[in-house]
């Protein structure tokens, strides 16, 4: 999406200055960069683990059934990971910045 956005190749040098607000979404960005591209390639470039656990619709209060793992061994679930792209990418919708 970004990369469409702005016609460039994504960094997160250029997305930090492009959107100081939402700097702290590079790392999330990036790794979806290095999920796409290695599904894409076939050569995973970030790791992900699947548990026993509900999706979102059910409750927050249960374990997610997807991870998404950060170079820093921090995870996340699959489903916040995108909502956290989802909601910004709609922010700059609204915005008119396309």
């Amino acid at each position: 999406m970004y990369e469409w956005v702005h016609r460039k190749k994504f960094t997160v040098r250029h997305f930090k200055s492009k959107y100081p607000q939402a700097a702290s979404l590079s790392d999330v960005f990036e790794l979806a960069r290095k999920i796409t591209n290695g599904t894409k390639h076939f050569k995973p470039k970030a790791k992900t683990r699947t548990q026993k656990g509900f999706p979102s619709d059910f409750s927050d209060d249960f374990r997610r059934p997807l991870m998404v793992e950060f170079p820093d061994g921090s995870e996340k679930s699959a489903d916040r990971f995108l909502r956290e792209m989802v909601d910004f990418w709609r922010v700059q919708q609204k915005s008119g910045a396309f």
